[in-house]
C-alpha cells in the first residue's frame, strides 16, 4: 500500500479587462493499495498556483500565454 499526491485541479480568475487576477491548484492525495486501485482519496487545502512547484504540471495544461500570466500574478499579487 502506498500514499501518493497528484494534480487534481487548477482555479483561474480573470478581471473583467481579461486579464489574469489570480489562481490556485489543489492537489488529491490517494491510498493505493499494491496493484495501484484507489482505496481512498481526498483533496488538500487551495493553495496559489505560483507556489505550487515543479510537481504542479502547469505547463502541460496551460497555454503559454496563460502560463506566464500565472507567474506574473504571483509576483504582484499581494
Amino acid at each position: 500500500m502506498q500514499t501518493v499526491v497528484r494534480p487534481y485541479e487548477v482555479l483561474i480568475r480573470w478581471r473583467p479587462d481579461g486579464t489574469i487576477s489570480g489562481a490556485h491548484v489543489v492537489r488529491a492525495v490517494l491510498v493505493l493499495d499494491d496493484e495501484g486501485n484507489i482505496l481512498s482519496s481526498s483533496l488538500l487545502p487551495a493553495e496559489p498556483a505560483g507556489e505550487a512547484g515543479a510537481d504542479f504540471p502547469l505547463a502541460e495544461a496551460l497555454t503559454a500565454e496563460i502560463a506566464a500570466g500565472l507567474q506574473h500574478t504571483r509576483l504582484t499579487e499581494g
